[in-house]
């Protein structure tokens, strides 16, 4: 396994705990026989760094990065072209300036669900939001447990008043006794990370978070999960017959990490079809430059598989400078990140 870092910088922070622009991650791959362009980059992962939501500090990633880049690398896609039909994608919106022109852009886009993120300054925010018309879109609000559970509250029976309310993610840190209020005024919607960063120092790897996260309670209607950290397609069924609905959503990472947010979203078609819903991937518009962007394949709100841009995107990343992962071990990790912010 290979691993090249890089960094990002958003135009603006990125949701309400988050308040650095510039933005850390890492690109994996792994050795790879094949010629097609879909299986070549099948062999490539992505990670971006969340200290914000849970990953340990930047020095103390090594063991978390390897294990879940592993997991990414060895799910077992059985996709062909075949299965890479157009989706779109939700608008993301994470700075309240310009809010009226931002929406005519994403009018002329055909976004049909915004997800707005709220919670730096929830009461000023939600009188910019209720200046809208957000008649003719889906809405979803992400607080990123910005909230006190007395605070979630007020703010939910504020934001119920929103036509077309999909749900509320991450209203306040998750607790069976909360969340079962919060539920009785709107949709929720869990965040796979949000439940993950409150384990992971207690759980100690990868493997074992997940598990405590995917056993939290059910006052929940909607899962948010970003495959590239990891999860359990059994798990994900098992949610499917209890009536949730799984969301997909990137990292807001690398060109590597939507198109790989892509992909899962088109495996996932195949096993719980009825069950998805419109997934969180349309990021890129968030930083002032990224790296191989024109290799997409939106067009407006809508993602279409091109397998020519596929190709020169794994031609692109060929040219990459990749360090051997197994020569950086945890005694020599902390010289591979130092040049980073």
């Amino acid at each position: 396994m290979w691993i090249h870092a890089y960094e990002l910088e958003a135009k603006n922070a990125l949701n309400s705990v988050s308040k650095q622009t510039a933005r850390t991650g890492f690109l994996t791959r792994k050795s790879n026989s094949a010629t097609d362009p879909l299986n070549t980059f099948l062999a490539h992962s992505d990670f971006m760094y969340w200290p914000e939501l849970g990953d340990p500090a930047l020095k103390d990633l090594y063991p978390l990065l390897r294990e879940t880049a592993t997991q990414d690398l060895e799910f077992p896609f059985s996709l062909t072209t075949a299965d890479l039909q157009p989706v779109k994608s939700n608008a993301l919106i994470s700075s309240f300036q310009n809010l009226g022109e931002a929406l005519e852009h994403i009018q002329d886009a055909k976004f049909e669900v915004l997800k707005f993120k709220m919670g730096a300054d929830f009461k000023s925010e939600f009188q910019a939001l209720m200046q809208l018309n957000l008649k003719s879109h889906l809405v979803r609000i992400d607080l990123n447990n910005a909230l006190s559970f007395k605070d979630s509250k007020e703010a939910l029976e504020m934001l119920k008043k929103i036509p077309n309310l999909e749900y509320v993610e991450d209203p306040t840190p998750y607790h069976d006794h909360h969340w079962s209020e919060l539920q009785k005024i709107v949709p929720l919607a869990l965040d796979q990370t949000a439940t993950t960063a409150s384990t992971r120092n207690a759980a100690g790897s990868t493997r074992s978070v997940l598990a405590k996260s995917n056993s939290v309670g059910t006052f929940w209607d909607y899962r948010v999960v970003k495959p590239v950290r990891g999860f359990s397609l059994s798990q994900l069924v098992n949610w499917t017959y209890a009536k949730k609905k799984i969301v997909l959503t990137n990292m807001m990472d690398s060109v590597v990490g939507t198109w790989k947010t892509y992909l899962y979203y088109c495996e996932l078609k195949k096993h719980i079809p009825h069950h998805l819903g419109t997934p969180g991937f349309h990021t890129h518009a968030q930083y002032t430059h990224l790296p191989f962007q024109d290799y997409l394949g939106f067009k407006g709100a809508q993602w279409t598989f091109d397998e020519n841009k596929l190709h020169a995107l794994n031609q692109g990343l060929a040219t990459l400078s990749w360090m051997d992962f197994d020569e950086v071990d945890s005694r020599h990790w902390h010289d591979m990140v130092k040049g980073l912010r």
